[in-house]
């Protein structure tokens, strides 16, 4: 029942049971309340999978935004920037997650599936 009703009639309006245009028939909870406790969610989770890192949750928040949107992420940079840590973490924040790492240099590629 996530039906989405739109007033038909401009005096649907200024009637006192009028529901807001985008509000779901049988939706209690306001659109502003859901989307910030999303955001709240979303901002703790952060903070859980950048526990111990030091200046890394930008990286964090857009590999997370990556994944939840489906994409994939690539993280390059020098060792011990804890690229790998944070691919991990990333991992774990889901349920069953389609997780593989490259170990990449000059004389191998090395695949990790977990």
């Amino acid at each position: 029942m996530n039906k989405t009703f739109y007033p038909t009639s401009s005096n649907a309006s200024h009637h006192k049971s009028a529901r807001q245009p985008g509000r779901k028939i049988g939706d209690n909870q306001p659109q502003a309340s859901k989307k910030t406790d999303r955001q709240t969610r979303v901002r703790a989770l952060i903070r859980a999978l950048g526990d111990g890192m030091h200046e890394r949750e930008e990286i964090i928040a857009v590999a997370l935004l990556g994944a939840m949107c489906g994409q994939n992420s690539f993280l390059y940079g020098p060792p011990g920037t804890a690229k790998s840590l944070i691919s991990r973490r990333l991992a774990c924040a889901f349920e069953a997650p389609a997780y593989f790492e490259y170990l990449m240099n000059r004389f191998r590629v090395r695949i990790h599936n977990q």
